[in-house]
C-alpha cells in the first residue's frame, strides 16, 4: 500500500495561482543538414524576400531587393553550407526562381571540385548580387538535380514557402494555397529516387500549407528539415 507519507514525506506543496510553473527554455541549437556525401547539391530559392505579399516588390528596383533580409540571409546560409564541404567532395549550385540555372557559368550539369576555394567564393558573389524576382517553379529545380549524372547523394533546398508555377506559368496573377500545394505534389515527380533532401525553410506569412508539405517531403526522402532563426548561420 502506497501511502502519503511515502510519496510526498516532506509535505512540499506548490501553489503558483492555477497557472503552470515558471520554467525556462534554452534555446535549441540548430542542426544544419548533413554535408558528409561526396556529391551534394545546393539549390537556393532566388524568389526569397521580405513582405512578399506585398504586390509592389516586383517593381523595386533590383538594389533594394538585393537588400532583403531574408534574401541576404539565404544567402549567408549558401555561404556556410558550402564552407562545411569536405574537400574531397564534389558539389552544384542551382538557383531557382520560374526556372533553374547553375551559378557557377558554364557549369550546367557539370559536378564542380569542393576544393576549388576561389570557384565557389566567385559564385556566392554571383549568387549575391541576384536580386529575388519572378515566381517559384521547384519542377524545374527538381528537373535541374534529376538531370546531373552521377545523381547528387543528397539535396539541399534552401527556401521559404510552396512554389507559385509548374512547369508553366499559372497565367494567374495570384495562387491559392491549396494550388500551391497541388504544384508543389507535382514537381515531386521530378526528384531524383533515392536522393534525401534537407530543406532549409525560411518562414513566409500567408504560406500556413509550406510546414507541413517541406516536414513530409524531409521525412519521405529521409531527408532532414531545419527552420533557421533569423540570426543564423
Amino acid at each position: 500500500m502506497v501511502t502519503a507519507t511515502k510519496v510526498n514525506t516532506e509535505r512540499v506543496y506548490y501553489n503558483y495561482g492555477g497557472e503552470l510553473p515558471p520554467v525556462t527554455l534554452e534555446p535549441e541549437p540548430v542542426t544544419p543538414p548533413s554535408m558528409k556525401d561526396d556529391l551534394p547539391k545546393l539549390i537556393t530559392d532566388t524568389t526569397l524576400r521580405d513582405g512578399a505579399q506585398d504586390s509592389r516588390f516586383a517593381i523595386f528596383p533590383p538594389e533594394t531587393r538585393l537588400r532583403a533580409r531574408k534574401w541576404r540571409q539565404a544567402v549567408k546560409a549558401t555561404d556556410w553550407l558550402t564552407a562545411q564541404l569536405p574537400r574531397d567532395a564534389q558539389y552544384q549550385l542551382y538557383a531557382f526562381n520560374t526556372k533553374a540555372w547553375p551559378v557557377s557559368a558554364g557549369a550546367q550539369g557539370v559536378w564542380l571540385p569542393a576544393k576549388d576555394a576561389p570557384a565557389i567564393d566567385k559564385a556566392i558573389a554571383t549568387l549575391r548580387q541576384t536580386a529575388p524576382e519572378g515566381g517559384t517553379s521547384l519542377y524545374h529545380a527538381f528537373a535541374a538535380a534529376k538531370a546531373m549524372n552521377p545523381p547528387p547523394d543528397n539535396i539541399i533546398l534552401l527556401t521559404d514557402g510552396l512554389p507559385t508555377q509548374g512547369a508553366l506559368p499559372t497565367g494567374r496573377k495570384t495562387v491559392s494555397g491549396r494550388d500551391r500545394l497541388r504544384i508543389f505534389d507535382a514537381a515531386l515527380d521530378e526528384l531524383p529516387r533515392g536522393v534525401p533532401v534537407n530543406v532549409v525553410l525560411f518562414p513566409m506569412e500567408g504560406d500556413p500549407l509550406a510546414m507541413s508539405a517541406f516536414w513530409k517531403l524531409a521525412m519521405a526522402s529521409r531527408g532532414s528539415m531545419m527552420t533557421p532563426s533569423s540570426a543564423w548561420p
